[in-house]
């Protein structure tokens, strides 16, 4: 079931960072932060030699401050967190897609995301 807005305007007492104007008929506008991070050059990643701990995983990627600009060049890509702190109710799941203005200016994104019943944190985003 899709929740319409006067049902999103109550859950979203439980999230932080955000703007209620975000709220639409039946969804929720999130932005990003201004850091990101970018694979480092040369890095080979091979998961089937030994699965990389988190803090090694790490380590393959560079932090961007997209504040700055940065320049997404072709073939490559970037990820991030959502701005707002999020707290999804444990008896609901969050379905993420991307603005179709990033299509219309060329930028492929994940169709859709999954967010897990009683998630709570900053949504990462590729």
């Amino acid at each position: 079931m899709v929740l319409a807005h006067s049902e999103l305007k109550k859950i979203i007492q439980n999230f932080k960072n955000i703007n209620p104007e975000d709220v639409r008929g039946s969804s929720i506008d999130l932005s990003i932060t201004e850091k990101a991070k970018v694979p480092k050059k040369d890095i080979v990643i091979d998961l089937f030699e030994n699965k990389p701990s988190d803090d090694e995983i790490e380590n393959f990627f560079d932090e961007i401050e997209l504040a700055k600009g940065y320049e997404l060049k072709p073939n490559s890509f970037f990820y991030t967190s959502t701005a707002e702190y999020i707290k999804i109710p444990k008896n609901m799941c969050g379905i993420i897609f991307p603005r179709s203005t990033f299509a219309r200016i060329g930028l492929l994104l994940p169709s859709s995301m999954y967010a897990n019943p009683g998630y709570e944190g900053h949504l990462p985003l590729i």
